[in-house]
């Protein structure tokens, strides 16, 4: 697992652009106590601190300047080697920015010569989400917030963009096809019409467009499980309120879908830490925080 920024203290401010691993050690038991009543050995991990380095070779230093420490960012790994950071918070500008920016994590080198985008570009953002769409070869980028914080500053944004090479990457790709392949093209392929409003919530819309309720799914730092090769979730989100819905985006269509959610809903929330469990084909939630409690 890998770690990458975050702020350092409350109020929003000393983001970083530290980069830590997290790898599962192996276990060798040699006491059988020491092993659960399922069978399970013990999982033991261990923390790395990472070092990486300018593909331009500039100092370490010039990190800062070039945008790459932030908070309340989107991630995604691409072609199982780069890792891909876009949106987020700047203290130092004390607003939100989209400025992607790119890593190799074979090298652990920031590939700071590329001219990664053209085109019209989404706007600067928080608490969005970023999908790796491997069947169209395309980065996707959902929702988010804008401003500098996720309460008291900006709104939330519901629009979904698609950024690309406009070249075919070969199947046996390498590391300078990569490199050759950018600048890639923003494209937006949704843009949502509707503004919140607390009496428009149960508003009715066509299939292409999103309620004023549903729309708070893509609001500020909501999870986005990849579920199928084709199929996203935006599971909760937003602080202007927090809402506790489901919303579904077909990948192959470019379309929203809305799942049919049963039992009892946990409270509406923002900002808490999920992950989708294949093997037991459910995401999982823990904690966060809501406008509503």
């Amino acid at each position: 697992a890998l770690r990458f920024g975050g702020f350092r203290q409350g109020g929003y401010l000393h983001e970083t652009d530290q980069l830590a691993l997290l790898q599962l050690d192996e276990v060798v038991v040699d006491d059988e106590s020491a092993v659960s009543t399922d069978g399970a050995t013990p999982i033991r991990a261990t923390w790395h601190p990472i070092t990486a380095k300018l593909q331009s070779g500039r100092s370490l230093e010039t990190l800062r300047s070039l945008g790459v420490a932030r908070a309340y960012h989107a991630t995604a790994p691409i072609y199982g080697r780069y890792f891909v950071t876009m949106g987020g918070i700047q203290s130092r500008l004390g607003c939100s920015v989209l400025e992607p920016c790119i890593l190799d994590t074979h090298t652990w080198t920031w590939l700071d010569q590329l001219n990664i985008e053209t085109g019209e570009q989404p706007t600067g953002r928080h608490g969005c989400s970023l999908i790796w769409d491997e069947a169209r070869q395309r980065l996707v980028l959902f929702g988010g917030a804008t401003g500098r914080d996720i309460v008291r500053s900006g709104s939330d944004v519901c629009d979904v963009w698609q950024l690309q090479p406009t070249t075919v990457l070969p199947a046996s790709m390498t590391h300078e096809d990569f490199l050759k392949s950018f600048p890639w093209q923003w494209t937006q392929i949704h843009e949502n019409q509707n503004r919140f409003d607390e009496s428009d919530m149960e508003t009715e819309v066509s299939p292409t467009s999103l309620s004023p309720a549903e729309s708070l799914c893509l609001g500020r730092c909501h999870p986005a499980p990849h579920v199928t090769r084709d199929t996203v979730l935006f599971v909760f989100g937003s602080a202007k309120p927090s809402t506790n819905g489901i919303l579904g985006y077909d990948l192959s269509r470019d379309e929203f879908r809305r799942p049919r959610v049963q039992g009892t809903l946990p409270a509406p929330r923002l900002c808490f830490a999920s992950a989708f469990l294949p093997q037991h084909n459910s995401i999982w939630v823990h904690s966060g925080w809501s406008t509503q409690i």
